[in-house]
């Protein structure tokens, strides 16, 4: 079993102040201990729960699942892939507050890795 490096950004926006039913984009990096990038993953090889107190860690759905590892070596040949993105909702309940921790987990076989992050909504304005 060896350590994947996974790191997330997500990002949480839209024009409405209803952030409680809006969905989080995250945008992960997912590298094996050596720093290769891991590409082949399919969406269920990514677990992503929220804190919706300290006790709760509450399960959410995954849509909208890309990767990225195909197009970036012929659209940037510097990058290597090891890219995924996806859209997070929780499931049944909406989101308690304007700024939630992530917990996202990625299994490869055996090799697995974790990461946190804290989505912070923001409202777009248009001029």
């Amino acid at each position: 079993m060896a350590k994947l490096h996974v790191e997330a950004v997500p990002r949480w926006a839209t024009g409405t102040p209803d952030y409680q039913s809006i969905p989080v984009l995250l945008l992960v990096s997912v590298s094996d201990d050596a720093g290769v990038p891991v590409t082949g993953l399919h969406s269920s090889s990514f677990d992503v729960h929220w804190l919706a107190n300290a006790e709760t860690p509450i399960a959410t759905y995954l849509s909208d699942f890309r990767e990225y590892s195909h197009l970036s070596h012929l659209l940037f040949p510097q990058f290597a892939g090891g890219y995924y993105s996806f859209v997070v909702v929780p499931v049944d309940v909406r989101w308690n507050f304007p700024q939630e921790f992530l917990m996202l987990s990625v299994r490869n076989g055996s090799d697995h890795g974790q990461t946190l992050c804290l989505a912070q909504y923001y409202r777009i304005t248009y001029p």
